[in-house]
């Protein structure tokens, strides 16, 4: 579980907000929930335009091979 925290938080533009275990088995897994922030830069007509976005996400992560769908959630203030 906190190896998965310590490799999301390493990613540029990830911020972890919360991990946990989650459900029992055998779907139980690994919820992480984080944020994605993303800045752009691009040239325009009217020079350079900056634009910044972010979501917040959940996914629940299994032992498994199966794939881990994404959640998305509504940011924290």
């Amino acid at each position: 579980m906190w190896e998965l925290r310590r490799v999301a938080a390493g990613v540029a533009g990830v911020e972890v907000l919360s991990v946990r275990r989650d459900g029992s088995p055998p779907t139980a897994g690994t919820r992480l929930v984080f944020r994605v922030r993303v800045d752009k830069t691009a040239s325009s007509l009217f020079g350079w335009q900056r634009a910044r976005s972010s979501g917040c996400f959940a996914q629940l992560v299994r032992t498994g091979s199966e794939p881990s769908g994404l959640e998305r959630l509504p940011c924290p203030a």
